[in-house]
């Protein structure tokens, strides 16, 4: 049942006559006055209040209003079961805890008028109170010493107590008021009915029984269950004592004989229950006996109260005395009744030692005990309360300096006995004495704070400063005394009406901060500086402190903050990366538009905001998954990050930074998402390429450990990744120089691709290209990856294209001798062959002419050789059988080599064509076969070996050839001492011998390299020292084509009438050419150049039959020369002359196309010949 508690008073409702009582014990056991006041300020109860504020703070109308504004403050200002200390304005301490009745705030209970004993009293602002006030300043300041002095500890303690007991209070007045109502209405509704009756007594919170004249219940209320836990069926037809303890049931019985013997009504009687649980209930019992019209007892309607928690509250305030921190102790006629512990602590006397004796034996002499006698007694009985400073001698014989403060319990003629609670004040003191030294120390500090302090008065006159201030300021301290610190510290920029409450905050007390502008009295210079202001009372009266702190840097840093900020956040908007921020919940505080990109959801990043994934939308396993991250990242603290594929098919990289208080909790998660798709797509191409590259590829850790390799490692080094992984790659090089030396190249800053020896697991050496990149792109930390080339073919490879360059150019050396000194050999020989035909047999110089032409055709011969090597010979190309041409040699070859080489051909039945020079090829056999003779001085085994091969790109890559396909090799191996690599690799070049001086030139393997070369053909050799060697030269297969025969005893030629139109460049060979051809009976019109032969043809072409070129002349060439005339006559017979050809393209052309070609030095009857078979040409 809810009570209107409107109408009611704060008196009316705690009217409980043990409260003032419960109280009164309570002052008398700690001496701190109480008081009980309604939310008017109208004080109801009030025990122990100071003399100074009963005689002064509340007499005065001024004081009395703070006193109430007190009161009225601190009662608004606290909730049920706290407490609220604060300094009234007349500058005494007061605590309060509130009182609520049915839920309903209705008062407060006080304690107050004392100082925390660390706090230092300014006696001053008494004085100037007392003067302000009319007080007497004397006993003013008397009533003053009296208020006591408390520890915080001991303050909190007692309200503590004090909270519990308002609430056993406010639970007592409001049960009490329940009661008082019931009755009420008990009384008013007699007349009603027995059902109105029971419902009003079924309804109240105690409990309302009925028993017979016999003690049994005959009725029990139903909040009989909520006291004793009993169903009210349970309780009627049970005797009273039969639910008490055995010993209590025994007291009671006593008692109740005397109620049922002479019936009297029960006036608050505790007594004892069980409760059905087995525990016990204190109750308070009232009744009233219900008698017949005769007088005699039919038994007794009684109410019971549980009264448990209030007895509990009693014996903590028993218990407070034991146990307060402070020396508490029962005098008697100054003989100690009783004593706490702390009191013990203080004296260091037991309660056995100590109870009992008179408190002579606390002091040092006679003299002080009757000194505080004298002092503190009387007071004591006038006023109840008395206080003084003494010394108490421990039970050690060492002394403690003790304030001793008296409460009057009860006065019976002289016999006084009072509650005295002893401070030990010892520790204060030497604290006191401490603060004077340390005053000088203080200003110590002061001076040398980091802040400037200013001490004004408050018009603003300086009064004083520290040494900073002067700093800071430029000022000395003569200056800064005599300054105001408006006028002369401030900038006239500040605005002091934009702040009108800040100087009624200050002088209330309150500290106010603020920023302001500075400035320097001296050079008038402006900075930005942080102001506290604390008004501060001192023996002069209200000052104002003012700190001030420097903060010109610091405005720098905000302003230098702010714009990183703004570039932070333009940063984020604009990074290209979702950036989220989650809170413990994880619900979105923040999105960038970034997410909606990639999330792909038709949001804002407005709608993000207070959301979880869930609740977005996303799928449930992706928010599972994003949520368990979400929590880890709170739970450790650490960065973490993961990647994970949204439905769309997109990969995010995802970070989760945590963001942290100062207590290093974490209050939020910064998550950075990229879209990492192509990433991903290139991650798995780069997986493919690492395994697919033609390239060995090695991971290794910063302790040059293999973590991974590829496929091709194997192909490369013989070895599988399994074989590998895990392992130091020391294995893979010939040995530790080249190991420790392949270390220090590749870990260089400025490691670049290197060449390097390296080791396959079958023991070869390999030429490997090596190239390193970090990782992490700047060092070795986190590991390298390493690629590894095999380059040794390449090696071979070019040193092949190292020799072809040397070969060419010895061959363009040699070809240009050669060129030059055909022309001379044409000369000799032509003009020779002239004489010689012009001389018979008999003549005698016919012999030394044939010598000469004999020694011009040996010349001849070595240019050759040299046009053969230089790839300058001019080709008379045709099909050709290898096979056979090595079998028109044979007698030859037999009696090249001598009958102590065996000589075996091995020849391909089947072997395919090839376009070859006859003679050419015929010299490539013989100069092999000479080789391989010399090779073996002593005999051996010669063997000539043809067979088909098909070649394939690897193989022309090996073999330096231009195209893949059918090849002819032909094979010449011998049994001889073989080479050494440094001879094997010299062999081709011109003039390089191993033969005495006598015996070569050194031309005969160039001579062969340089025809095979021209052929489109390759020659290799294959030789060690000791085991003989073997050449192997391949050459093109063509389509098989009938070969020309070989025309031999041709007759002389005969001459001709027709016109020859020839063009040569030197002079010497054009007269000679001339000569022959006219003493042959043509008719000759020479030119000197190209130009020249197209000038003469256009004057006489129609009576020119053949023209006779040269392929190479000065301004136009022989080609160009025929072009030009085939254009206008496309008939016209034609034959080429030619030294060697410096173009490949003026030669094919001239073969491609059927036309003929005579090589230079020629013999009259060769050029005769020629000439007349084209002339005769159908």
């Amino acid at each position: 049942m809810n009570l209107d508690l409107d109408p009611l008073e704060l008196s009316e409702m705690i009217n409980v006559p043990s409260i003032p009582a419960l109280l009164e014990d309570f002052y008398k056991l700690n001496h701190l006055g109480l008081a009980i006041l309604d939310l008017k300020g109208a004080v109801l109860i009030s025990i122990g209040w100071q003399d100074i504020c009963t005689r002064y703070h509340r007499v005065h109308p001024q004081t009395a209003a703070y006193c109430k504004e007190s009161d009225l403050y601190l009662a608004g200002n606290v909730r049920q079961g706290e407490y609220v200390a604060y300094k009234c304005k007349n500058h005494l301490w007061e605590v309060v805890t509130p009182l609520f009745v049915g839920g309903k705030h209705v008062g407060n209970i006080y304690i107050g008028q004392f100082f925390y004993d660390d706090e230092t009293i300014d006696m001053e602002t008494f004085a100037n109170q007392a003067k302000k006030y009319g007080f007497d300043k004397e006993s003013y300041l008397a009533a003053l010493s009296l208020v006591p002095r408390y520890s915080r500890e001991q303050v909190t303690n007692y309200m503590d107590f004090l909270t519990k007991l308002s609430i056993m209070i406010s639970e007592l007045s409001y049960g009490n008021l329940k009661l008082a109502r019931s009755v009420s209405r008990i009384s008013g509704s007699l007349q009603e009915s027995e059902e109105r009756f029971r419902a009003l007594v079924e309804t109240t919170s105690d409990w309302i029984w009925e028993t017979d004249a016999r003690g049994v219940y005959t009725y029990a209320s139903p909040k009989v269950k909520d006291i004793l836990g009993y169903e009210p069926s349970e309780i009627v037809g049970r005797a009273v004592l039969d639910l008490m303890p055995p010993d209590e049931a025994k007291r009671v019985a006593r008692i109740n004989r005397d109620y049922f013997k002479q019936p009297k009504p029960m006036i608050s009687y505790e007594n004892l229950h069980f409760h059905k649980d087995g525990r016990i209930v204190v109750l308070e019992t009232n009744g009233v006996p219900i008698v017949d019209e005769n007088g005699r007892l039919r038994g007794y309607w009684g109410i019971d109260r549980d009264i448990t928690q209030r007895k509990r509250a009693e014996e903590a305030l028993r218990a407070t005395f034991k146990a307060a921190p402070v020396g508490l102790s029962i005098v008697k006629n100054r003989v100690l009744q009783n004593v706490n512990q702390a009191w013990c602590d203080i004296v260091g006397y037991s309660e056995t030692d100590i109870i009992g004796h008179t408190t002579r034996k606390l002091y040092e002499d006679k003299r002080e005990y009757e000194r505080v006698g004298r002092s503190l007694y009387p007071q004591l009985s006038e006023k109840g309360i008395a206080s003084i400073q003494t010394k108490h001698r421990r039970k050690d014989g060492t002394f403690r300096d003790v304030v001793v403060t008296a409460a009057l319990l009860r006065s019976e003629g002289t016999s006084l006995e009072a509650v005295v609670v002893v401070e030990d004040i010892t520790d204060r003191r030497q604290k006191e004495e401490a603060l004077k030294e340390s005053e000088q120390a203080l200003r110590t500090i002061f001076d040398n704070t980091h802040d400037a302090i200013f001490i004004h008065d408050l018009e603003g006159r300086i009064l004083d400063c520290n040494l900073r201030t002067l700093d800071l300021y430029g000022v000395t301290r003569e200056q800064a005394l005599s300054m105001h610190i408006l006028h002369d510290f401030s900038s006239a920029e500040n605005r002091l009406e934009q702040e009108p409450d800040q100087w009624d905050r200050v002088m209330k007390g309150e500290t106010i901060t603020f920023e302001w502008k500075a400035k320097r009295p001296n050079d008038g210079s402006v900075f930005d500086v942080d102001v506290a202001l604390k008004r501060i009372d001192l023996g002069i009266g209200p000052v104002i402190l003012s700190n001030v702190r420097d903060i010109t840097q610091r405005k720098a840093a905000e302003a230098s903050l702010r714009e990183s900020e703004g570039k932070f956040r333009a940063l984020v908007e604009h990074c290209g990366d979702g950036i989220l921020r989650f809170d413990r919940n994880h619900n979105c505080l923040y999105a960038n538009r970034f997410v909606i990109e990639q999330t792909g959801l038709p949001l804002s990043p407005s709608d993000f905001i207070g959301k979880s994934f869930y609740e977005l939308g996303f799928p449930r396993d992706l928010c599972d998954k994003w949520q368990e991250n979400v929590e880890r990242g709170f739970k450790s603290g650490e960065i973490i990050r993961h990647e994970l594929q949204q439905p769309d098919g997109k990969w995010i990289d995802v970070i989760q930074i945590p963001e942290k208080d100062d207590s290093g909790q974490v209050k939020a998660l910064i998550s950075s998402a990229r879209d990492i798709t192509e990433h991903k797509q290139s991650e798995a191409m780069l997986s493919i390429l690492f395994q697919a590259a033609p390239l060995a590829i090695c991971v290794v850790d910063a302790n040059r450990i293999l973590t991974k390799v590829n496929d091709y490692c194997y192909p490369t080094f013989g070895y599988s990744p399994e074989e590998m992984v895990g392992r130091d790659p020391r294995f893979l090089y010939c040995n530790d120089e080249d190991y420790r030396a392949a270390g220090e190249a590749i870990y260089s800053a400025d490691c670049m691709a290197m060449e390097l020896r390296m080791r396959r697991k079958d023991g070869k050496e390999i030429s490997a290209l090596i190239s390193r990149s970090y990782l992490n792109g700047k060092d070795i930390s986190e590991g390298s990856i390493v690629v590894v080339q095999d380059v040794s073919d390449r090696k071979a490879l070019e040193e092949q294209l190292r020799q072809a360059q040397k070969m060419e150019a010895i061959g363009q050396l040699a070809g240009g001798v050669a060129h030059d000194f055909n022309n001379m050999l044409q000369a000799i020989l032509g003009y020779t062959n002239i004489i010689l035909s012009s001389l018979g047999p008999e003549d005698r110089h016919y012999g030394k002419l044939m010598e000469v032409e004999k020694a011009g055709e040996k010349a001849a011969a070595l240019t050759r050789q040299l046009l053969a090597f230089s790839r300058r010979q001019v080709l008379q190309l045709r099909p050709l059988d290898l096979n056979q041409v090595i079998e028109d040699l044979m007698k030859m070859l037999r009696r090249l080599i001598g009958e102590n080489i065996e000589l075996n051909i091995h020849a391909d039945s089947a072997l395919g064509k090839v376009n070859a020079d006859r003679s050419q090829m015929e010299q490539v056999v013989i100069n092999l076969c000479v080789n391989a003779r010399d090779a073996m001085p002593d005999g051996g085994r010669l063997s000539i070996v043809t067979q088909n091969i098909r070649l394939d790109d690897d193989d022309c890559t090996k073999y330096d050839l231009e195209k893949p396909g059918r090849y002819v090799r032909l094979s010449v191996t011998d049994s001889g001492f073989g080479m050494e690599p440094e001879t094997k690799s010299k062999i081709f070049e011109p003039f390089f011998t191993t033969k005495e001086k006598w015996r070569g030139t050194g031309l005969g393997l160039a001579t062969v390299y340089g025809i095979v070369r021209q052929h489109d053909g390759m020659i290799q050799v294959d030789s060690e020292l000791g085991k003989g060697s073997r050449f192997d030269v391949y050459l093109p297969v063509i389509e098989s084509v009938e070969e020309a025969p070989l025309l031999e005893g041709q007759p002389p030629p005969r001459g001709g009438h027709e016109t020859v139109l020839m063009a040569e460049d030197d002079a010497p060979l054009r007269f000679l050419t001339e000569e022959i051809l006219k003493l042959a009976g043509y008719r000759v019109l020479v030119a000197v150049d190209g130009e020249d032969a197209l000038r003469i043809y256009r004057e006489h072409g129609q009576a020119v039959d053949l023209l006779l070129l040269d392929v190479i002349m000065p301004k136009k060439g022989g080609r160009w020369v025929y072009d030009e005339i085939r254009a206008v006559h496309p008939g016209i017979r034609c034959l080429f002359m030619s030294g060697y050809s410096e173009d490949a393209v003026h030669t094919n052309f001239i073969l491609d196309h059927g036309l003929k070609l005579i090589q230079k030095p020629f013999k009259s009857m060769d050029l005769l010949r020629m000439l007349r078979q084209e002339l005769d040409r159908s």
